[in-house]
This record gives structure tokens, sequence and C-alpha cells, in this order.
């Protein structure tokens, strides 16, 4: 019986053309009764249950019931994968018809759902104040009046000010990184091409004074330790903490630095290439263009942030 569930399952996954030898194999191989109980069963491809609500009202419910904390009005809630703070889907600013793409998403944001969450809560209203972005899930913190919001934004900025890395990420990456754990003072810079009609994003650890006062860099300071690995070592969970994840610091660290690309990243996961068994960087890798940027959403990416 469970031989039977995955050849259909296959045969969901697969082609017309590859169809007709799975339902061979199902005729030959299983009776009557166990291929009509196979066809009943209905086999979901896990991108299809990223966004399982029906309904705002089912997705402000889902989200009540992932209520870390609730107390003199500072609230914790986990956000999902694929759901921004507010309405707002526009990645490239300078080509308006490029937007973000999640497979069967759906186009509810928190912002949406912070009435009726406020209600059920007993407060008479909730302001997000901070959140991770949409392509993250994660803690997001809400604020019942402006006393509170005015501490959590405090308390960052104090942190900042203490050189204190205040947000933490877990990520899955393809394989096992180069190193188990660090602490790196770094910066991002664009890097363009001959023509300097394109650029991309590069890390490195050493700048000068003058382009830190030009602001053609981004200071990365990060700290990093591997939690765990798969069994066969062809995966690791990473937990990073950051200063900044503007540019895509996190996808570009993991993949240039610790040559362990974040599961899911079409975009800097091509940066790094295995050579006669050694994972080399590539010197050639293509600046983002508008012909990419809308595709590089389609696959999920695995990254948490608290």
């Amino acid at each position: 019986m469970q031989n039977a569930r995955e050849i259909l399952k296959c045969r969901s996954l697969l082609g017309s053309s590859c169809n007709c030898m799975i339902d061979k194999q199902l005729n030959k191989y299983f009776s009557g009764n166990v291929k009509n109980i196979l066809e009943k069963e209905k086999i979901i491809h896990h991108y299809r249950k990223l966004h399982p609500w029906k309904s705002q009202e089912s997705f402000s419910k889902y989200l009540l019931k992932n209520v870390l904390y609730n107390k003199d009005g500072l609230v914790a809630i986990n956000k999902p994968y694929g759901i921004s703070p507010k309405m707002s889907n526009i990645i490239n600013k300078r080509d308006p018809n490029i937007y973000t793409k999640v497979l069967n998403g759906v186009d509810y944001t928190l912002d949406n759902s912070m009435e009726f969450i406020a209600k059920e809560l007993g407060y008479s209203e909730l302001v997000i104040v901070k959140a991770p972005e949409k392509f993250m899930s994660g803690v997001t913190l809400l604020a019942a009046n402006d006393t509170v919001q005015k501490a959590i934004n405090s308390s960052y900025i104090k942190s900042i000010g203490k050189n204190i890395l205040n947000k933490t990420y877990w990520i899955i990456t393809v394989r096992v990184p180069n190193q188990i754990k660090g602490d790196e003072h770094l910066c991002m810079r664009k890097q363009f091409n001959s023509s300097r009609s394109q650029s991309k994003i590069v890390i490195d650890d050493k700048w000068s004074k003058n382009a830190e006062k030009r602001r053609a860099i981004k200071i990365l300071n990060v700290q990093f330790k591997v939690i765990s690995n798969s069994t066969k070592n062809l995966s690791s969970l990473i937990e990073i903490k950051a200063s900044t994840i503007k540019w895509h610091a996190l996808r570009l660290y993991a993949s240039t630095r610790l040559y362990a690309p974040i599961l899911g990243d079409n975009l800097y996961g091509s940066r790094i290439h295995n050579v006669a068994g050694k994972w080399l960087l590539s010197s050639s890798s293509k600046p983002l263009s508008s012909s990419n940027t809308s595709s590089y959403r389609d696959r999920t990416q695995i990254v948490h942030g608290s």
C-alpha cells in the first residue's frame, strides 16, 4: 500500500507523458481495491499548502492562534511566510510591472487583520511596530498604544548604540557551511560591470574610511552558529544575528561567505559551484536584472526571524 502511494505521488508531480507508464505499474502490481483507495486520496503538493486560508477571516483566526505573547499592550505573533506586514508588493520601484510572487499565495496582509486581533484580545487598536519581511516567517511585535510603541523603538535604538545585534534569524541551507560558528565585521557594496550599466552586491572584509563616509558601503556585522545538520550532511540549520538584512544580506552572506546557500534561494545560490569536489565562488555571477527578478520569488526560501 505504501509503495502504491509513492507511485501515485510521482504521478501527481510528473507530466502526462510519464503518467501512462505509472498507470501501467499500478495496473500490473496492485489490485483494483487498492487503486480505487489511492485515487480517492488527494495528494497535495506542499507549495499548494503554503497559504491554506480561504478567507481573510480564517487567516485572522490563524494569526490569533499564533499569538506568542500578550501583556500590558505588547503583543507578539508569529508571521507566516509570504505575508506582507502592509500592502506593498512592488519590489522594483523603477519597474512597477515587476511584482513579488508566492506560488498559490494569498494577498492578505497583517495590517488587514489588526482590527480583528485587537478586538479578540481586548484592545481598541493594535499597530505593527516590528515585522519580518514578506519572504520570512517570524516574530512580529504589535503595540496597543503609543507608550508601548515608543518603548519598543527605544529599546532597538539603544541596542544599536551598544553594538548589540538585536535581530536573530534561523535559516536552512542546502549544505553544511564551511564554518561551524563565527563573528565577523564586514561590509556590502555594489560591484559594477565595465560600462557601469549593471551592478551586483558583494561582501568585503576590507574597506576605506572614505567609502564609509560616502555611504558607498553598508556595514554588516554577523554572528552565527550551526544548530544542527541533517543525517547525511545535506543541509544545516543555522542561527544568524545580523545588523541588517538590506540588500538580501542573509542570503548573500550564506552563499558567498559560508558557501551554504539558503534552501530555495535561486538568486545568490548560483554564486557558488562544486568544481572537482570543491565549492568555489563564481566570479561570473550575473547582476540582478528585471528579467530574473520576477522569477526569483517563485521558490520558497527557508528563513525565520525573531
